[in-house]
């Protein structure tokens, strides 16, 4: 099994949180938008780790499902910081950016999981 670290969806996820730190402590400080973004952004990677460790094929698969459930979540909250005018078009569209290639990473990722659950169950 290839190691957390190696994983490049996890080097992109690390990275996405970088970003996201960044840019949250440039939103005001009476808005609330904040904790959820960051929930929703850690739990992805909770989510993340822990479908790298599961070993069962079905159950990696439900953990990326969620995975992506949580990032199109976290755009939704980042064009609503948009449209709050929290943050400009051009922070959106690198976020966004961003979030998209990790939801891409876990897709090639749940295709892989299904390509090699129906080897196993053939």
């Amino acid at each position: 099994m290839v190691d957390l670290e190696n994983l490049l969806i996890y080097k992109e996820y690390v990275e996405l949180i970088c970003f996201t730190i960044d840019i949250l402590t440039e939103y005001p400080r009476e808005v609330n938008i904040q904790d959820d973004i960051k929930k929703v952004t850690y739990d992805g990677l909770n989510m993340l780790i822990h479908a790298h460790k599961e070993e069962s094929l079905e159950n990696k698969e439900i953990l990326l499902g969620q995975l992506d459930a949580s990032l199109k979540t976290l755009k939704v909250l980042v064009r609503i910081s948009n449209k709050k005018k929290y943050i400009n078009n051009r922070i959106v569209k690198t976020w966004n950016k961003k979030i998209i290639n990790i939801s891409n990473l876990t897709w090639t990722w749940m295709k892989s999981c299904q390509k090699r659950n129906s080897i196993f169950n053939n």
